[in-house]
């Protein structure tokens, strides 16, 4: 008999499962082929009817959640119930952080990617999705309401589940030439720390042009003595702690430019590094009709390189920096491996509209499952054994 969730040791559907990809994903999916956005727009407006009802609140909490003991963990100074956290570029306008995303079970949130002016994006349709590769084509142009009204809207809506962690990704405006870019980063770090749990500054994103230049060694360098003097004297300015502050690399850098960001980033002592973003790589996408010149995937097309991005990262470091793994991550058995791959905390997006409304909570029992089969009574204990 198929149960409401399984004991994350068997392949089992779940009903909430079943429902979604049975009867509400085909339609929805069906309804916005030529623009996945609509789907993407779909998803936000459900999450915020979700935080919206104390009804529909307390049966997310219930069915959704999923803690254990065992996922609670300490990373870069900040307490997580779990490590499983929704990637930037879902929450683009701060509008779910604070109750839809955590009633679904996630352990933290990265909202954004926010610059220093709001901005519209690109032209649609700028989104793209294929369930045969489960993968995401974007080219969205950091669409978002600017630093000043995104702290606005964080000062006045914190998270309704206790201890949920909200990090703010940042990035540069596409108005902004790219010699004054760390001029931009500044601002929206001085108008958004206060509000952010975390800072991950966004360097690696194939949709702002030029914006990869900044991953160039003098550039970068530059750009996080900046970045990171501006969190501390903001942090001092307002009477409150320094926000850890990190960075999300491209995985289309080869080794020895990952290796000098590195070496930049050691420098500065940053707090984390997410690896990795979407990638401009068109492998695995074989048949799909997607530009090849702009824009990035996400999801199954992108794991193997995020992978490796992370292996060369946690041996390169051997765990001097707390690593957030992203890319491809779609069930507990790849949020288990990334763990034992090196990653403190991982992330995910794209598997989400692929897999429904309780992902999350499958993905969490089966890496508790996983995490007690292999004799771990903590999920920090896994981290990097596979190396």
């Amino acid at each position: 008999m198929t149960r409401l969730f399984d004991n994350g040791g068997t392949n089992k559907m779940t009903i909430i499962e079943r429902i979604y990809k049975g009867l509400v994903r085909p339609r929805i999916f069906a309804a916005s082929v030529n623009d996945a956005e609509i789907a993407h727009l779909w998803g936000l407006k459900q999450l915020e009817r979700l935080q919206s009802s104390r009804i529909a609140s307390a049966l997310a909490e219930r069915f959704l959640v999923h803690a254990d003991p065992i996922f609670e963990t300490t990373v870069f100074g900040l307490k997580f119930t779990n490590p499983f956290g929704l990637a930037a570029g879902y929450d683009k306008y701060c509008q779910v952080y604070w109750g839809g995303v955590p009633l679904c079970g996630w352990g933290f949130t990265e909202v954004g990617t926010i610059t220093m002016l709001d901005q519209p994006g690109n032209p649609r349709p700028r989104m793209l999705r294929s369930l045969k590769h489960r993968a995401i084509y974007n080219a969205m142009g950091f669409n978002n309401p600017g630093a000043g009204q995104a702290a606005l809207t964080m000062a006045t809506n914190p998270p309704v589940r206790s201890g949920s962690v909200v990090g703010v990704s940042l990035g540069k405006s596409a108005k902004t030439p790219i010699t004054q870019a760390a001029q931009d980063y500044v601002y929206s770090i001085e108008t958004l720390a206060e509000e952010a749990d975390y800072l991950a500054i966004n360097v690696s994103s194939p949709n702002t042009v030029g914006l990869r230049q900044l991953q160039q060694l003098d550039a970068f360098n530059n750009l996080l003595s900046a970045c990171m003097q501006a969190n501390v004297m903001t942090a001092a300015k307002n009477m409150f702690t320094p926000r850890p502050l990190g960075i999300k690399l491209s995985p289309n850098e080869t080794d020895e430019t990952i290796a000098d960001i590195v070496s930049v980033c050691r420098k500065h002592k940053v707090a984390f590094i997410i690896a990795t973003n979407t990638t401009t790589n068109r492998e695995g996408c074989d048949g799909w009709d997607i530009p090849a010149d702009r824009g990035g995937v996400s999801g199954q097309p992108l794991k193997e390189r995020a992978k490796e991005v992370l292996v060369f990262l946690r041996r390169e470091l051997k765990g001097e920096i707390p690593l957030i793994g992203v890319g491809g991550v779609a069930s507990g058995d790849d949020l288990y491996e990334r763990i034992t791959l090196g990653a403190d905390l991982v992330q995910a997006l794209t598997a989400w509209p692929f897999e429904g409304p309780d992902f999350v909570k499958r993905a969490l029992k089966r890496l508790a499952f996983l995490l007690r089969r292999d004799g771990f009574h903590h999920v920090s204990e896994a981290v990097g054994t596979a190396l």
